[in-house]
């Protein structure tokens, strides 16, 4: 009862701040306007994926913002108004008092999370209906984007972990799948790739992909697409092996000299295992987790700071934490194709201070990775188990140790000194 007291009284704080009004007021107005003032493809599933794209990180940015400012100025104000003294004296100790702060301001996060994505999901179900006209294109949205496809890497990047692969003129290259697990109503299934160039970053890359299984046939696809980009084409799914293996090769066939460049698990396999409205809840689960991590952030940095300066750390923990992928390929350093060697010879004190930062790093969650954007705009299957690592690495983890840090410096704290 102790916690939910706080917790009401922290949503009725929220509820007479003026700013949190205003931040949402702002994601309305832009959600509302985000279908008719981007521009996309022409196409129906481009409009959607863009759609999808901007409105959903446009509500992660603003909500990620709106819980550091809450959960600060919340806590803060408690104590510049002396409201924490009276609070103090109760018989509330000082861990309840973190905790029910942190329930209210994730229960008007989950919220607004609901309202607000559920208008999402709303309008993308609403401009993702049949038009007239263009009968071909929604089943390519249904397909592509309104779905729920497991993505299935090779065999070989999962046991090698090599970073890339070169394929030189008139050479191949073979990728190795296993576990596809395509139902048999399903009719095709899809290979998503991306590849780079050594010649001109314009120039059309021009290959044969050949598909094949030992007992099922094989299936050949020509491409000429341009580089950087991610592409993808429909295979037969009747060329997958009984136990779910396929082989997947592409022949370089573009100008003499011109080599190209996969890096690595930058060629997938994707199958529907799922639906977008299931899809759609989890990826609201993953911005909830994130907003998780922020909250206790936030309010562990004001138990000994003041609404200003906490509010610039907890900025740049979040940057800090949207970061730690980048951070990690510079500290690691880039690898040749083909091989685990380094460019550049690390003496032992560069070596050192690498391992050091790459261990501070490990201190923050990769919140990066727990992005649902990518997913959603992909078509993507987000697995549950994606969202009950990100809980317990994440929330539990993370966030946990962060309060509990929070909890010690707040219980060593006097409120007020006795003149």
């Amino acid at each position: 009862m102790k916690l939910l007291a706080i917790a009401i009284n922290t949503i009725r704080h929220v509820v007479r701040m003026k700013l949190a009004l205003v931040f949402v007021l702002f994601l309305v107005v832009v959600l509302a306007s985000v279908p008719f003032t981007l521009k996309s493809d022409g196409t129906q599933k481009g409009k959607v994926q863009i759609t999808l794209a901007y409105s959903l990180g446009l509500l992660n940015i603003v909500l990620s913002v709106l819980t550091l400012f809450l959960s600060t100025s919340t806590f803060c104000s408690d104590i510049r108004n002396k409201v924490m003294f009276t609070i103090d004296t109760k018989p509330v100790k000082r861990w309840e008092i973190l905790a029910g702060k942190w329930l209210g301001v994730m229960i008007v996060n989950t919220a607004l999370l609901l309202c607000l994505g559920g208008a999402i999901y709303g309008a993308v179900m609403y401009l993702g209906r049949p038009l007239e006209g263009r009968d071909g294109e929604h089943p390519e949205l249904m397909r592509d984007v309104l779905t729920a496809r497991v993505e299935i890497v090779p065999a070989v990047s999962r046991k090698t972990g090599r970073t890339a692969s070169v394929v030189p003129f008139r050479h191949e290259k073979e990728w190795v799948f296993e576990n596809i697990g395509c139902s048999d109503s399903e009719k095709v299934i899809t290979l998503k790739f991306r590849y780079y160039t050594s010649g001109s970053s314009d120039e059309k890359i021009s290959g044969l992909w050949t598909a094949r299984s030992e007992d099922r046939g094989f299936y050949e696809h020509v491409t000429s697409l341009p580089a950087k980009s991610f592409h993808e084409f429909r295979i037969p799914a009747s060329v997958v092996s009984p136990d779910g293996r396929l082989k997947i090769s592409f022949l370089n066939v573009s100008a003499p000299g011109v080599s190209v460049i996969f890096p690595g698990e930058d060629v997938t396999i994707l199958y529907r295992a799922g639906n977008f409205g299931g899809n759609f809840f989890r990826a609201l689960l993953l911005v909830l987790l994130r907003l998780a991590f922020i909250a206790a952030v936030a309010l562990g940095a004001s138990t000994f700071l003041t609404f200003p300066v906490a509010a610039l750390f907890s900025i740049f923990v979040l940057i800090m934490s949207l970061s730690v992928s980048s951070f990690s390929v510079l500290i690691q350093g880039s690898p040749l194709p083909e091989s685990g060697s380094s460019r550049e010879t690390v003496v032992p004190a560069a070596a050192l201070a690498r391992k050091v930062a790459a261990a501070a790093l490990k201190v923050l969650p990769d919140l990066r990775a727990y992005d649902p954007v990518p997913y959603l705009a992909g078509g993507v299957l987000i697995r549950w188990r994606r969202v009950i690592e990100g809980l317990i690495w994440v929330v539990l983890l993370r966030s946990g140790v962060t309060g509990c840090l929070a909890y010690v410096i707040f219980n060593r704290r006097e409120l007020a000194i006795m003149q």
